[in-house]
């Protein structure tokens, strides 16, 4: 099975870039099973970690900032951008799944 089975992105080098970025993310405990991955999950990439990214996902360092920022668009994440050159990535199921309604949104719902 690749490392891209499952993912429901559409667009190739999108699918390219969050693999790459699943494999750099330190999760605890048995990937294989679902009671072991956490419901968020996440990475900090620094300056020099982009260069060696791009190069893994055969684009240039600027093409890869581009589709860092795109990538919230194909998959449920947050991806931050800090001035200082560091980004940060959220993702993992909670992002997947649709949020639990609130106990207030269940009352609006019945009145």
């Amino acid at each position: 099975m690749s490392a891209s089975a499952g993912l429901q992105i559409a667009d190739d080098i999108a699918r390219r870039v969050f693999v790459l970025l699943a494999k750099r993310t330190h999760t605890p405990g048995d990937a294989r099973r679902p009671e072991d991955v956490p419901e968020v999950m996440g990475l900090e990439l620094r300056p020099g970690d982009i260069p060696v990214l791009a190069l893994h996902a055969q684009l240039s360092p600027d093409e890869l900032r581009q589709r860092l920022r795109d990538l919230k668009r194909h998959a449920r994440m947050d991806v931050l951008e800090h001035p200082d050159g560091v980004w940060e990535i959220v993702y993992g199921p909670a992002y997947a799944q649709p949020p639990r309604p609130q106990h207030s949104d269940l009352l609006s719902e019945t009145h």
